[in-house]
């Protein structure tokens, strides 16, 4: 029987790499994560319990720290309802994170739907970083 990750050990800064600059933060309290990926978006999201570990990711809002695409500039275009991901921990230091992308409800079909941390796939592996590293 698998059992619950202690939240204390959740909360930091998760990435592909340390080194990368593409990064999520998620909260201690378990209902918040922040992205930021350079280029593309930083993104706000709640996060909604799916099973044991697993959590799903629903758009928030986009701070203004990165320039959007177009399509993406028009929040009330993006389905808050509808899951932007989800992810998975494996254990203490290892989640999968599954990107779904965002549901543009002007063409009802996702955009935006490359993994931020890892182009070739849906899911990527990402790791804890130290505290020292920040968003």
């Amino acid at each position: 029987m698998t059992t619950d990750i202690s939240v204390k050990t959740i909360e930091g800064v998760w990435s592909s790499s340390c080194k990368a600059r593409n990064r999520l933060y998620i909260s201690s309290a378990i209902t918040s994560a922040q992205f930021t990926v350079l280029e593309r978006f930083s993104m706000n999201a709640d996060l909604k319990k799916a099973g044991t570990n697993k959590y799903e990711l629903y758009f928030t809002d986009f701070p203004p720290i990165i320039l959007l695409p177009d399509e993406m500039k028009n929040w009330d275009n993006m389905d808050r309802k509808k899951p932007v991901g989800y992810f998975e921990f494996i254990d203490e230091s290892r989640i999968n994170l599954i990107w779904l992308g965002f549901y543009y409800k002007k063409t009802g079909k996702y955009i935006q739907t490359e993994n931020p941390f890892n182009s070739k796939e849906k899911t990527a592996h990402l790791i804890k970083c130290p505290d020292t590293i920040t968003l």
